[in-house]
């Protein structure tokens, strides 16, 4: 067997600094420890984010934060709001219709269920658009919340992509919730999602230029603290990167659809040699 290996898990907030081509600087790296979720981690750093400006944000992230844990803080957020994608078989609820005069019982929590692989009603928009080089037909239901979050109602979107003679490409569509205002044109949302596959896989300083040529993932220090400073450093070298490439940042800051897009992506890098004495680990 080899040396041991230890992932440390660490919850990254990005920031799109230029819309084209798309480029992301890191904004927030917190490590995610064994006493904490990937989600408790995150809402935290929104909070912090919301209270460094007035400006309107967007967050997206993956169906790993479609929960109770990460969404239910935008309850008490004032300038974000969040994309989020959710899984093929989510389940979720109707809003509550009214109370009927004299109705006996204890209040009832949801309205009816909504599968997301068979939806019970006819989406309230639909429309089919390019993106991409491809087109996409886009379908959106109102007024749906997950069964922990019924405080917080928004917007469905499945995206299915189609091949030239009109069927699905994929076998099953993408499935997003969307938190920001209903009125918000359909291709806009789903072009906000596709940003975050870009960021960590092909933009620069994206996820992948982080580990193959800044050596965010070459850190095989056993001491916890070293190998922080160490993905902070790591950090700092995108945003010093990125300032030798533009004559100034104020220039590059995009606007999309009134908002300042942002991801949430957990990143793993290893420690090797022995297994660190940390009581965290």
């Amino acid at each position: 067997m080899g040396p041991l290996q230890i992932g440390l898990r660490y919850s990254w907030l990005v920031r799109v600094v230029k819309r084209t081509p798309s480029w992301c600087l890191p904004e927030s790296v917190e490590r995610v420890g064994s006493e904490t979720t990937d989600s408790q981690v995150a809402a935290q750093q929104l909070k912090e984010l919301d209270g460094q400006n007035s400006h309107p944000k967007v967050v997206v992230a993956d169906s790993l934060y479609c929960n109770q844990y990460f969404l239910g803080i935008l309850l008490t957020l004032q300038t974000i709001v969040a994309l989020v994608r959710m899984r093929s078989n989510q389940v979720l609820y109707e809003e509550l219709p009214e109370k009927v005069k004299g109705q006996r019982g204890r209040p009832r929590v949801h309205g009816a269920k909504f599968k997301l692989s068979a939806p019970s009603r006819e989406p309230e928009k639909s429309e089919t658009v390019s993106l991409l080089n491809q087109q996409v037909r886009l379908s959106a239901w109102t007024g749906l919340h997950l069964r922990t979050l019924p405080l917080l109602a928004g917007l469905v979107l499945r995206v299915e992509f189609l091949k030239a003679d009109g069927s699905p490409r994929f076998k099953r569509p993408l499935f997003l919730f969307w938190t920001g205002p209903w009125s918000t044109p359909l291709a806009d949302i789903c072009y906000i999602y596709l940003w975050r596959f870009a960021i960590e896989h092909r933009v620069p300083f994206g996820g992948r230029f982080m580990k193959q040529h800044l050596g965010l993932t070459t850190s095989r220090s056993p001491s916890l603290t070293y190998h922080e400073r160490w993905v902070w450093f790591c950090a700092l070298a995108a945003w010093v990167a990125w300032v030798e490439l533009v004559e100034t940042i104020a220039e590059t800051t995009p606007s999309f659809c009134s908002f300042v897009m942002w991801s949430l992506t957990g990143v793993r890098a290893g420690i090797a040699n022995r297994r660190p004495s940390h009581p965290d680990l």
